[in-house]
């Protein structure tokens, strides 16, 4: 089967780079929020 013939070690490292940018994305939109926040009641 073709799974059994992927590098594990690569398909674990592209999913640790994924899940980094995501969480990358979302500290950049909490940030947005709170500065818009701050901004709008400032």
């Amino acid at each position: 089967f073709v799974l059994y013939q992927l590098d594990w070690s690569v398909i674990i490292q592209e999913l640790k780079d994924c899940i980094k940018g995501l969480l990358y994305l979302v500290g950049v939109v909490e940030h947005r929020i709170r500065v818009f926040r701050t901004d709008g009641y400032g």
